[in-house]
């Protein structure tokens, strides 16, 4: 996943329109975000029909894959666009330069990118368990419909944050991504299921605008020599999130799933304000 996500969006780059890198952030995130909305979706279905949870949704996942595989061979564009990024045949030397030219504002990109994606990790693997244990949420295929509403809002947000200054919307999707915390640790606290319903669909619109803000910046500041390997570094730094939600699972284990609730909301919140604030103080210049 971390090789396709790098190379699929040098190629939104490289094939789409000269427009600063918005139509290329704006595919990928939403891109995104089908994808995971769709997985719930494919399994709560199953499980509620009684359709061969364990295999049809992975069977369909599999047959999403070999069209997008048809598609790439037989409809690959034959050149990109005047003045597209490209690779050099330095890689090291290149990522150097571009981390150097772009300075604090590519790491506060992908330091907010890591926290929403932190959140939005967590609250899949261990949200169910939050659900039931601390919610009172018995039919835990609604939770599957629960996060598919969530990204939804989240793909209606990135489509309305397209239209708004990358830095604005980067620095309001981490103000609400830290609200949405809060909201979740007040319900899980004082037993609300409604409040944490509420947190979900701020979540939504944190972590669209979020995937979107961030996004458009770092296709905005990158240099062109490296324009394509501070991507791939961008989305590599995403997925280092991938393992917070296996520490948050050990501390459930050993403290229960309150204790680990406790921290991804507060150290998420924390985090969250921290990065916007050097947000706000901070210039993105174009690369």
């Amino acid at each position: 996943t971390g090789a396709l996500t790098g190379a699929a969006n040098v190629a939104l780059l490289r094939f789409g329109p000269d427009d600063g890198g918005k139509r290329a952030a704006l595919s990928a995130t939403l891109s995104f975000t089908l994808g995971l909305a769709l997985g719930p979706i494919f399994s709560a279905l199953a499980l509620q029909l009684g359709i061969y949870p364990t295999l049809l949704p992975f069977m369909l996942i599999m047959l999403m894959a070999l069209c997008a595989m048809v598609g790439v061979t037989l409809y690959w564009p034959d050149r990109a666009r005047e003045g597209a990024p490209t690779l050099s045949g330095q890689p090291l030397r290149t990522l150097r330069q571009g981390l150097a030219a772009t300075g604090g504002a590519f790491f506060l990109c992908a330091g907010a990118l890591f926290t929403a994606w932190v959140a939005a990790a967590s609250l899949l693997a261990i949200g169910p368990n939050v659900a039931r244990e601390l919610l009172g949420m018995t039919d835990l295929g609604l939770f599957g419909y629960l996060v598919a509403a969530y990204l939804l809002v989240s793909g209606l947000c990135q489509l309305w944050c397209r239209r708004l200054d990358a830095r604005h919307t980067l620095l309001s999707g981490c103000l609400a991504l830290a609200l949405c915390l809060l909201l979740f640790l007040m319900a899980v606290h004082w037993q609300r299921l409604g409040l944490a319903l509420f947190g979900f669909l701020v979540a939504g619109y944190a972590q669209g605008a979020i995937f979107v803000g961030s996004a458009t910046l770092v296709n905005r500041i990158a240099p062109r020599a490296s324009h394509a390997r501070l991507v791939s570094l961008f989305y590599v730094i995403a997925y280092l999130a991938n393992w917070v939600p296996v520490l948050l699972g050990w501390v459930s284990d050993h403290a229960g799933v309150g204790r680990a609730m406790d921290l991804l909301c507060l150290g998420g919140a924390l985090a969250s304000l921290w990065l916007a604030w050097r947000i706000q103080a901070r210039a993105f210049h174009h690369g």
